[in-house]
């Protein structure tokens, strides 16, 4: 049921995305994800995934654009999989996944991976997320030449430190050994081993909280804004 309404400050929304029956479908695809079951039940995900999940992510987006106070874009990864380099060869992903990133001008031309705020949802849980998955070469210069300002990798550090004490999980580095130009007496040097750094957070969803998503998501992401803020210049490297 889609229709829109108003909350105070805040932009128009859909009063339902997701729902009880879009818990089912991702539930009742892991034992039969194959094409002839999806086909006898695309109705149902047109209705409880593809349609749901376009509409969340177009306002979603408008209302993450006034939170970081610039415009902001949505990606809706695909359900269907690509099995071309995959020895799973099980059709379909089990999850809904939506990315939302800047799209100014200066971010388009340069940044081919802007850090961006990152959403899940399974059957049981919702997850929530923000940062830079992985950075192209330019931007991890950048990110390490920050690191080597104390100012800036303290400021990170201290980011860290707090988001980990939130129950948020921050991941894992890229490399065992520190690059080149850092030493490990060297504050904060640990941060060079990443080639990309994102923190994430995980909470139940059942019946009972399936359709406070939205809401959810946005207060995740106003909590979450000091760590993507930290690597929004990083976008124009």
């Amino acid at each position: 049921d889609f229709c829109l309404s108003r909350g105070l400050g805040d932009v128009y929304k859909r009063q339902a995305y997701f729902s009880t029956q879009t818990l089912n479908f991702l539930k009742d695809i892991k034992p039969h994800n194959n094409r002839e079951w999806f086909s006898e039940n695309k109705s149902l995900y047109d209705e409880h995934i593809d349609t749901p999940t376009q509409f969340f992510a177009e306002d979603m987006s408008i209302a993450l654009s006034k939170i970081v106070n610039e415009p902001l874009s949505s990606k809706i990864f695909r359900f269907y999989r690509d099995l071309r380099f995959s020895k799973d060869k099980t059709p379909y992903n089990t999850y809904i996944r939506l990315a939302f990133y800047p799209i100014t001008d200066k971010v388009k031309k340069l940044c081919d991976a802007p850090n961006a705020f990152y959403l899940s949802l399974e059957e049981d849980k919702l997850m929530l997320g923000t940062g830079n998955m992985h950075f192209n070469p330019k931007q991890l210069s950048v990110f390490r030449q920050k690191l080597k300002n104390m100012d800036l990798a303290q400021d990170l550090d201290k980011l860290c430190k707090h988001y980990t004490q939130k129950k948020y999980t921050l991941s894992e580095p890229d490399l065992k050994k520190l690059p080149s130009g850092f030493e490990q007496e060297q504050p904060y040097s640990e941060y060079s081993k990443y080639k990309g750094l994102t923190i994430f957070k995980s909470t139940e969803i059942n019946k009972n909280n399936i359709e406070d998503v939205y809401n959810e998501t946005k207060e995740a992401c106003i909590d979450m804004l000091a760590f993507y803020k930290w690597f929004s210049d990083i976008n124009s490297a």
